[in-house]
Order: structure tokens, then C-alpha cells, then sequence
């Protein structure tokens, strides 16, 4: 049987749970749209990695690859701020 497979680690959730609320809608809503738009058997993947911390704030970047059908450019956000 073919279906999508979705994953996410115990580091992923836990990196996940920690950013704010607004930039969490954000990323879901383009996670969401890749799941969507990935036709089965197809892949989505998200990969988190915190990639810098000075005290209580860290700086966190998030990849999302997945074969669906991809995104205009004009559409292609470089960086949520």
C-alpha cells in the first residue's frame, strides 16, 4: 500500500513546542500545504536545527523538502522574520 509518511523526532517536537505561536501557524500552514500537495507515495520532511544560542534566545532554522509539485517563486519566502 502507498501513503504518505510523515515523521517528526523527540529534538524536532521539542525545538517545535518552543517558538511562538504566530511563527508556529506560519510554519505548519507551508508544512501543511507541502503534505497537501505531495501526491502518495510521495515525501514531506521537516528538519530542524537550532543554530545558535546566546542566553534565553536561539536562533532556530527550519528546511521543509517534499516531492509534490513545488511553489512559484513569486510565492518562495526566504525568510520569516
Amino acid at each position: 500500500m502507498f501513503g504518505k509518511h510523515f515523521e517528526l523526532n523527540d529534538e524536532t517536537m521539542h525545538i517545535v513546542e518552543e517558538i511562538r505561536s504566530s511563527y508556529a501557524r506560519r510554519l505548519f500552514n507551508i508544512l501543511s500545504n507541502a503534505i497537501k500537495f505531495t501526491v502518495a507515495p510521495g515525501s514531506v520532511t521537516l528538519s530542524v536545527e537550532r543554530t545558535a544560542v546566546f542566553e534565553d534566545q536561539s536562533t532556530i532554522k527550519f528546511v521543509i523538502k517534499d516531492t509534490g509539485i513545488g511553489m512559484d517563486k513569486s510565492f518562495v519566502c526566504f525568510g520569516i522574520r
